[in-house]
């Protein structure tokens, strides 16, 4: 049969980079339905990224084209390319994120993808990076990077419950991993004052540490008189039981 040879069009030499790029994902996309050429494919696809690194389309078809053929270790290596060639963060930042969730769930690759996330954090926050993080920093008991992860992710979630464990979390891992007693008092501090005031487990810590401060004492002076309501219950039901044990004792 006739080879199929691709060439750059005289167009894609003179043509604004912008609609080059485009010209380069039209070539990728001959080479790997026509000539069944997925390396040269990925190569005019990484020539669109060079052109204009913000051409979604090109980097989305580059990752399908190595998804649909299973070639997810070539994928992270031309992602990784990809990521030390790029000047601009916003474009850099999806790249760490994908090569993350590929060595994770394709890979097996746990280190990998924690390092990928790292390099993603050091240029955005990213919710899908903290939790992952968090998860290994447990693993491989890693208290300072959990301390950090747990900080971060608090700031992200919306959730007000979910915000106070972590916080609590936080400071069980500050007072009893770290010895940071005073560091843990002030995250503490917020989930009786502005989370959850009746948060018990936050309470006892603060009250373990010697903390004060108006909420505390708010929250001193409710359990005292939950207290003395909760003795005057338990006097009147033990009278009101006392006095229908003495009736059936007469009755028999």
């Amino acid at each position: 049969p006739a080879t199929v040879r691709v060439t750059a069009p005289v167009p894609a030499l003179i043509a604004p980079k912008a609609d080059r790029s485009g010209l380069f994902v039209q070539m990728a996309t001959i080479a790997e339905e026509q000539m069944h050429d997925l390396d040269k494919a990925a190569d005019y696809l990484g020539d669109a990224l060079d052109l204009a690194p913000d051409n979604d389309e090109a980097l989305r078809r580059l990752v399908e084209a190595f998804e649909r053929a299973g070639r997810y270790s070539a994928l992270v290596e031309v992602l990784r390319e990809r990521a030390v060639l790029e000047r601009e963060t916003k474009n850099r930042a999806p790249l760490h994120r994908r090569i993350g969730q590929i060595l994770a769930e394709h890979l097996g690759d746990e280190k990998g993808a924690a390092e990928a996330y790292r390099r993603l954090l050091e240029l955005e926050e990213d919710e899908e990076a903290l939790r992952f993080l968090r998860r290994i920093a447990a693993q491989s008991d890693d208290a300072n990077e959990l301390a950090d992860v747990l900080r971060r992710l608090s700031t992200r979630v919306s959730d007000k419950t979910e915000r106070r464990d972590l916080l609590s979390d936080l400071a069980t891992v500050l007072d009893e991993r770290l010895s940071r007693a005073a560091d843990a008092i002030k995250v503490l501090l917020p989930i009786v004052q502005e989370l959850d005031p009746s948060f018990e487990p936050a309470i006892d810590q603060l009250e373990a540490r010697g903390a004060d401060g108006e909420a505390l004492r708010l929250r001193r002076n409710e359990r005292a008189e939950l207290a003395v309501t909760a003795e005057a219950f338990v006097g009147r039901d033990q009278l009101e039981i006392g006095g229908t044990f003495e009736d059936h004792a007469r009755a028999a």
